[in-house]
């Protein structure tokens, strides 16, 4: 990639994985961030929650700051701002944004994703597991991409941590059954509570620390392991 081509990308979702997306997309200088969709909070709320961030600490690169109710600026650059339910309207093209990052988790298939295709956008990287969009693992599967694929999934956060430490394992050790124990937050559970119980108060503190809890379940990532890298 030549040193003045940026690959510049908007956000689909700015709950905890767009954010952390934002965030890493803005320390890089390969990648340019233009805009980020979601119908549901508010450019202020946007800000607060991209700032202090409960595991990676307080952003103290350059300061964040809403400019009005349809842009924000991280320092000096203007980020546009979105609030369309609707991913086929989003005018991903009008601002340039070649890549999407689908992290609402609910556009998750090709059909749904391919949205933002029709909004301008050339590429869709669906941060979950999906059922038919071809999923890779860095560290994993990720040399069998082909450039022709324009939807992709990049798996689930659970698949991304066991996906490598298996791959290893089964390397050395090919077996045909693999269990493992997954322990993960339920900060979702206890939002979607507080909601029913119009404990509205407490809205930002859960979506920032979650509850430290666990609960026995099955998880997605099982099966974007398997599809994701036992098959491959």
């Amino acid at each position: 990639m030549a040193s003045d081509k940026k690959i510049r990308i908007g956000i689909n979702g700015f709950g905890r994985i767009g954010r952390l997306v934002a965030r890493v997309a803005l320390q890089r200088n390969d990648v340019e961030l233009v805009a980020v969709n979601d119908p549901f909070i508010t450019t202020d709320y946007m800000t607060y929650m991209f700032k202090y961030d409960t595991v990676h600490g307080q952003w103290k690169h350059f300061d964040v700051k809403v400019k009005d109710s349809k842009t924000l600026l991280f320092g000096e650059k203007p980020v546009t701002v979105f609030g369309i339910r609707n991913p086929e309207e989003i005018p991903w093209g009008e601002v340039g944004a070649d890549y999407v990052v689908e992290s609402t988790g609910v556009f998750t298939d090709k059909d749904k994703a391919a949205a933002h295709l029709k909004g301008g956008a050339k590429k869709v990287v669906i941060s979950a597991p999906s059922k038919d969009a071809p999923m890779f693992v860095v560290g994993v599967n990720e040399k069998e991409y082909k450039p022709e694929l324009d939807i992709v999934s990049n798996a689930s956060c659970t698949t991304n941590c066991l996906a490598p430490l298996a791959k290893v394992y089964f390397d050395l050790y090919p077996c045909d059954i693999f269990i493992y124990c997954c322990f993960h937050l339920y900060y979702k559970f206890a939002f979607f509570l507080m909601k029913l119980l119009n404990l509205n108060f407490v809205q930002v503190i859960n979506d920032r620390f979650g509850i430290v809890e666990g609960l026995m379940t099955t998880v997605h990532a099982i099966t974007g392991l398997s599809f994701g890298y036992i098959t491959s």
